[in-house]
């Protein structure tokens, strides 16, 4: 019986590490498909909301746990024999059903190695553009052009 619940508290401490961590790292490519899409550099902007929802959804998420603990009539001093079934179906069944509907919003993210690379090509390519000055030299050659002419 030890062993089971070393082994799904593994599982579980993987599962939630994975939700805290795959949407952090998914960022960096969403703002990039963003880049690529309008020609803007908006990093600020969409780190912003990023944090702002992760916010917003913890505070909503402690809001509902209280009230429905509060609705079910929990008590520390005197634990209603229902109690249970609430703080199992706040933890169980409505944290597996808002799990299904954020895989389900990014199940069609185009996260494969050729998109990456794709991508990172046409940042590449609009970075170079943006660092060309009037006479076709990149500001990097510009640079070492003044700095061997000094030497």
């Amino acid at each position: 019986a030890r062993v089971m619940i070393y082994v799904l508290t593994a599982v579980t401490g993987m599962s939630v590490a994975a939700g805290v961590v795959l949407p952090t790292s998914m960022l960096a490519d969403v703002i990039d498909q963003d880049t690529v899409k309008t020609g803007l550099s908006r990093e600020g902007m969409i780190f912003s909301f990023f944090i702002f929802f992760s916010k917003l959804g913890s505070g909503l998420a402690y809001g509902i746990s209280n009230y429905t603990l509060e609705f079910s009539g929990y008590d520390p001093s005197n634990m209603p024999p229902n109690i249970g079934d609430t703080l199992r179906i706040i933890t169980g069944l409505f944290s597996l059903v808002c799990l299904v509907i954020s895989m389900s919003c990014i199940y069609g993210y185009p996260l494969t190695t050729e998109w990456i690379q794709k991508q990172s090509e046409i940042k590449l390519k609009m970075t170079l553009k943006q660092g060309t000055s009037h006479n076709g030299q990149t500001e990097t050659t510009q640079l070492l052009t003044v700095t061997n002419s000094r030497t």
